[in-house]
């Protein structure tokens, strides 16, 4: 949603911007594109952090709560993506010795 009320605003304030008589396609597409393009990009983020979490959760049941513990409370999307991944090491490398 946030994504769409930008896209409205950048929009409406190019319009205002440029003459009023000029055609708005082109802008409209390249906003458009960027905007879906951050959508997909965050979107696939998010889902890639989920579906790991579950993974880890199933696959290492005993151990993965106890990795959670050791996070900070507050951290952002990336942060939790790069904790994750760096988890998700370490247990894969614990299971091989």
């Amino acid at each position: 949603m946030p994504a769409v009320l930008l896209l409205l605003f950048v929009l409406t304030l190019s319009r205002f911007l440029l003459n009023a008589g000029q055609d708005m396609d082109e802008i409209a597409v390249i906003v458009g594109f960027f905007t879906f393009y951050y959508i997909f990009v965050r979107g696939g983020h998010l889902y890639m952090i989920r579906t790991m979490h579950q993974q880890l959760k199933t696959e290492f049941a005993g151990v993965y709560p106890k990795s959670l513990s050791t996070l900070p409370a507050q951290m952002s999307i990336k942060q939790i993506g790069f904790s994750l991944a760096r988890i998700k090491a370490d247990l894969h490398r614990r299971r091989q010795k």
